[in-house]
C-alpha cells in the first residue's frame, strides 16, 4: 500500500472504481472509522490507526499543486449503505458534496437499474502518471497490487471509459447525493 501511495502522490490523474464503499481519498474519517470496526478478523487499535491514517495522509494529494484530475465512479448501492449511522452517512455525503465542487473532481455513481457493467469483476484505480505510462491498483482482501503489464493497464482504461459511459454524469450525481443526504434528514 506505501507503493500505491508514493505513485498517487505524484499522478497527474487518478481514475477510481469502487463497488461496496466509497473511495478512501474521499472518505472522512468517522466513515473510515466504521468501515474499520465493521473488519473481519477484527482489526487491532494498532493497525486501524495505521489504515486511518495512511487514508487521511493521502488526502493531501488534493492539496497538491497542481492537483491531478480525479474521476470517482461508484456503484450506488456504496452511497446508500447506512455506514456507522446516519450522522455518520450526512457528514460523509456533505463531505462529498464539497469535494464535487473541486474543478479537479468528478463523481459519477452507477445506479444498480442499468444492470450488468463492465467492471463486475471488481473495484480498481488507474493511475496516469504521464502521457504515456499508467497502472493499475487492484486490492483482493488483505492485499493490494500495482500492476503495470501494459495489456492490463490498458484493459482498465477502456472499462474505465465503458464504466463512465454507463454511469450518471457528475451533475446528475451531485443531484443523487443531494436527495439521498435529504433522506438522512427525514
Amino acid at each position: 500500500m506505501a507503493e500505491f501511495a508514493e505513485l498517487e502522490m505524484k499522478a497527474q490523474a487518478i481514475y477510481e472504481f469502487q463497488v461496496q464503499a466509497l473511495p478512501g481519498l474521499t472518505q472522512t474519517k468517522n466513515y473510515m472509522s466504521a468501515l474499520l470496526d465493521a473488519a473481519w478478523p477484527p482489526l487491532g487499535v494498532t493497525e486501524a490507526d495505521r489504515i486511518r491514517n495512511g487514508r487521511l495522509e493521502r488526502q493531501a494529494v488534493f492539496k497538491r499543486e497542481p492537483p491531478p484530475m480525479c474521476v470517482f465512479i461508484v456503484e450506488e448501492i456504496a452511497f446508500r449503505r447506512d455506514v456507522g449511522g446516519s450522522e455518520v452517512m450526512k457528514e460523509q455525503l456533505d463531505h462529498l458534496l464539497r469535494l464535487a465542487k473541486d474543478p479537479f473532481v468528478q463523481i459519477q455513481c452507477v445506479p444498480t437499474a442499468r444492470g450488468a457493467h463492465s467492471a463486475m469483476d471488481g473495484s480498481f484505480v488507474v493511475l496516469e502518471m504521464s502521457e504515456a505510462e499508467s497502472l493499475v491498483y487492484a486490492e483482493v482482501p488483505g492485499a493490494g497490487h500495482v500492476i503495470v503489464d501494459a495489456q492490463t493497464v490498458a484493459n482498465s482504461q477502456r472499462k474505465f471509459g465503458a464504466l463512465r459511459s454507463q454511469a450518471l454524469p457528475h451533475e446528475e450525481t451531485v443531484r443523487f447525493i443531494e436527495v439521498r443526504r435529504g433522506h438522512l434528514d427525514d
